[in-house]
């Protein structure tokens, strides 16, 4: 099941590297949205994403922002949506057990 109709509803980032990219093709019948808000960063464990004003969203209005530079398409699900876990909460939880 698509992302949009609410497939992998756990899914919070993903990076691929794609050649030959057809953006037109991916996101054809996509409603791809320009926003006012000019960048944000998705702040994963392992680095950070930055991600233009290309946004998408779930037809339970969950928002995900999209990205594709040089080879490499991204895909980040916004902590600030009502069913996504705040990664603050999750970046305390695993530093207290990193410290424990």
């Amino acid at each position: 099941m698509h992302w949009i109709n609410g497939g992998s509803p756990r899914l919070k980032c993903f990076v691929a590297d794609i050649r030959d990219f057809k953006e037109e093709l991916a996101l054809k019948d996509i409603n791809v949205q320009e926003t006012e808000e000019q960048t944000r960063i998705y702040k994963s464990l392992s680095k950070d994403l930055e991600f233009e004003n290309l946004e998408i969203r779930r037809n339970d209005g969950v928002i995900a922002s999209i990205k594709y530079s040089g080879e490499t398409f991204s895909i980040a699900v916004w902590p600030d949506c009502d069913d996504t876990l705040h990664r603050f909460n999750v970046v305390e939880a695993i530093g207290y057990l990193i410290r424990a």
